[in-house]
């Protein structure tokens, strides 16, 4: 005779996901839904919205829907998801402020030392921001993400033009004929130097 299954397993899935709404429901205060680890458990609708839903407006809620069907490898998979998520560093809003403070601090420290001036939390800001920005990406790509704000920020200081900072850029040796590169630096300027 088949064993009956016990409801243990159900129970623990179902607190597992009343944490995971509440924690979400706290990032979503803080704005910070969507972000770090959260981003991963998110993906999960995103990926198969036949097995989950997200409900944004008033109340947020993240669920499994009830005609899913997940296998038992599934279920270990999205539970084991859930499971870093709620352990993470980054799941919750004061571990993320917190972890964002000391980044800011490595930062800004890091900076300080290849700029001549003091570095405000707004020229962070404006680190962070860059280093999102796909043209910013593929110069630093190839020389370092300190090195293309150091040199952006030489030449907005300076009242420089696209031509000064490809001259900075050419220093680094990364425009051996790459037209692409060059158009990426200009556009990078006309963005964030004007």
């Amino acid at each position: 005779m088949p064993r009956k299954r016990s409801s243990s397993g159900r129970s623990r899935a179902g607190s597992q996901l009343v944490a995971v709404n509440r924690q979400f429901r706290e990032l979503q205060r803080a704005g910070e839904l969507g972000r770090y680890a959260s981003k991963k458990v998110l993906r999960l609708a995103r990926e198969e919205p036949k097995l989950f839903k997200v409900k944004r407006s008033g109340r947020f809620r993240f669920s499994i829907r009830k005609q899913a069907k997940l296998s038992p490898i599934e279920k270990r998979a999205v539970f084991r998801r859930f499971q870093e998520f709620l352990s993470s560093k980054l799941g919750t809003p004061e571990n993320i402020k917190r972890t964002r403070a000391e980044t800011r601090r490595k930062v800004k420290t890091r900076l300080q030392g290849l700029l001549d001036k003091e570095l405000t939390n707004e020229d962070i800001d404006e680190f962070y921001e860059l280093t999102h920005d796909e043209d910013f990406r593929y110069l630093a790509d190839k020389i370092g993400d300190s090195d293309v704000y150091v040199l952006l920020s030489e030449v907005k200081e300076s009242g420089g033009d696209e031509e000064d900072l490809l001259e900075k850029l050419r220093q680094f040796m990364i425009f051996s004929n790459s037209s692409d590169a060059a158009d990426r630096a200009k556009k990078l300027y006309n963005k964030w130097a004007k």
